[in-house]
């Protein structure tokens, strides 16, 4: 692997452009909001994951140790997800956790790398 190689965590939460035509409501109607799909792909920089929510979200990202990155999402459902990102180079695997959060649910995507790189999210 190139030195320096740099892993780019990119969080999108573009559902709400991509359904900007629709109502506010329509997502609270299925269950409020929920991540939609995960995706990756590398490039000459490095690699890339694209998480996609319903709607724009708030998140916390944290790196417990050298080789995790875990995002959070609060009052977010990660039912239904469509989870096809690809375990590449520096991406050794993406899993995602559901939880609940003070009676609301939660979602935490983790994120292990097969070597310490830098991120920005």
């Amino acid at each position: 692997m190139k030195r320096g190689l740099a892993l780019i965590v990119t969080v999108v939460a573009a559902g709400a452009l991509l359904r900007a035509s629709g109502p506010p409501a329509a997502s609270s109607a299925v269950g409020g909001v929920r991540l939609k799909t995960i995706t990756s792909r590398t490039h000459n920089a490095g690699a890339s994951l694209v998480i996609e929510a319903s709607e724009p979200v708030g998140y916390v990202v944290t790196r417990p140790d050298p080789l995790t990155v875990m995002v959070d999402f609060r009052n977010v459902n990660a039912e239904g997800l469509a989870n096809s990102a690809v375990a590449k180079s520096p991406i050794a695997g993406v899993a995602v956790e559901a939880a609940e959060s003070l009676g609301a649910p939660s979602s935490r995507v983790r994120i292990t790398l097969s070597q310490p790189v830098a991120y920005r999210v």
